[in-house]
């Protein structure tokens, strides 16, 4: 099944999200499954379709999204926040993005669409054939992608958490300095960059805030001994996997149970 939901980008950055996450957590208003399509509308001022997203998991608890609240651009008052936790969500892999005049509005309803998207919309049925419309132009090579094909991967994950760290610490000395006091080697799993890929890996590691900005809310004085602690990608991805970051130590109580 092929859909077409809108987003404001005004009010989510999901450009930025698709990013760094490479997967976002959407709120879940029809009966989509796992590998469905999902195409994303940007309403005005873009009024185009510019993203291609693929469903990998449905049904989805609040407790069990991806945190993205970086990239919203509205403050969320507590009621709002409220009501999202009764809420399922829809997890969505971006698969390709573009900014093409012929999927602009325009053009899709000379294609059919009745108007621009307010919710989500089936992209065929008996009087709408959009969808092989639509898929035409992202096949096309030749089209100017602002962002590479995505395939899900935790490294990527990983690289999101650390923008958002440097973005709230705003502190590259302490991120060299929780480095040089605990060493390169992930804290959870052990993995070291240098004893794998020699030189190219010598001095590369996530550096994980153990209290994250977002539940401090305020500026801070950064401890980077007991404050800070480097993960490799992996380890970094899979505790900002759920809502509620996994701590240190359930990670390393997952990683005994596995071995």
């Amino acid at each position: 099944m092929q859909w077409i939901i809108p987003c404001d980008l005004n009010y989510y950055d999901a450009i930025s999200a698709f990013s760094s996450l490479k997967t976002i957590d959407w709120r879940q208003n029809n009966r989509y499954a796992v590998g469905d399509t999902v195409f994303i509308y940007a309403s005005a001022p873009y009024q185009k379709i510019m993203f291609k997203t693929k469903v990998l998991a449905v049904d989805l608890l609040y407790e069990d999204t991806i945190d993205d609240f970086t990239f919203w651009k509205v403050p969320v008052d507590e009621r709002e926040k409220e009501k999202r936790k009764s809420r399922r969500y829809v997890r969505l892999q971006l698969i390709k993005f573009l900014e093409c005049d012929d999927l602009g509005l325009e053009s899709l309803l000379k294609q059919g669409l009745k108007k621009a998207p307010q919710g989500a919309v089936k992209c065929q049925n008996d009087k709408l054939q959009l969808g092989e419309y639509i898929e035409k132009y992202f096949a096309q090579d030749t089209l100017d992608d602002k962002l590479d094909v995505i395939e899900e991967d935790n490294y990527y994950e990983g690289n999101s958490v650390e923008v958002q760290l440097n973005r709230y610490e705003r502190s590259v000395e302490a991120r060299e300095k929780c480095i040089e006091f605990h060493g390169c080697h992930c804290k959870i799993c052990g993995f070291d960059f240098e004893e794998v890929y020699g030189d190219a890996g010598r001095g590369f590691i996530h550096v994980h805030h153990i209290v994250p900005i977002s539940e401090v809310k305020e500026e801070y004085l950064v401890n980077y001994q007991k404050d800070l602690i480097p993960v490799c990608p992996n380890c970094h991805a899979i505790i900002h996997r759920r809502k509620k970051p996994y701590t240190v130590q359930e990670l390393k109580q997952i990683l005994r149970i596995r071995k």
